[in-house]
């Protein structure tokens, strides 16, 4: 059916063939077994008027990544507690911003919206006088995800690495 790739098979039924007051969607991904629900998903699109600006005088740009998580299907695994890489790196950039002044240039994470994200990754830039802050910002966030990881390897599957570079 493609459900993956474009609900090709949901797109071919005929409007008249299913008849009822309630749905109940259901779902698997292994032979026999069928969950009542769904991952669930959707699209959508906003419009957000956002103020541009050029990369100040003497801010440096970096990227950040976070990756190296397990991932998962949002239906099957959601609560299992995996760690979503889009909420981890936004964390870290929304938990120093205001401390490092920092620029978000772009952010990046995720490839299906069914998916938990195994990887994330940030441009950002910041004052040269907050570099070093940054990178002890960056190594004591990578020590924190490895500290969760090693208590929680088998329930959260968190196994992460934060890097930044030039």
């Amino acid at each position: 059916m493609t459900e993956e790739a474009g609900m090709d098979g949901a797109f071919g039924l005929q409007g008249n063939w299913l008849q009822a007051d309630i749905l109940i969607n259901t779902d698997s991904e292994e032979e026999g077994e069928i969950y009542m629900g769904c991952a669930g998903g959707i699209d959508f699109t906003s419009n957000l008027h956002l103020d541009r600006e050029a990369v100040p005088a003497g801010f440096e740009t970096f990227k950040l990544t976070l990756k190296g998580l397990k991932g998962g299907h949002s239906g099957g695994e959601i609560h299992v507690g995996l760690g979503n890489a889009n909420k981890l790196l936004v964390r870290f950039l929304a938990g120093h911003a205001e401390e490092l002044d920092l620029r978000l240039i772009d952010f990046n994470g995720g490839t299906l919206r069914n998916a938990i994200p195994r990887e994330a990754f940030a441009t950002i830039a910041v004052a040269a006088d907050k570099v070093d802050a940054l990178k002890s910002l960056v190594n004591t966030y990578q020590e924190i995800l490895k500290k969760r990881a090693g208590r929680e390897r088998e329930k959260s599957g968190l196994v992460a690495g934060l890097c930044s570079e030039r």
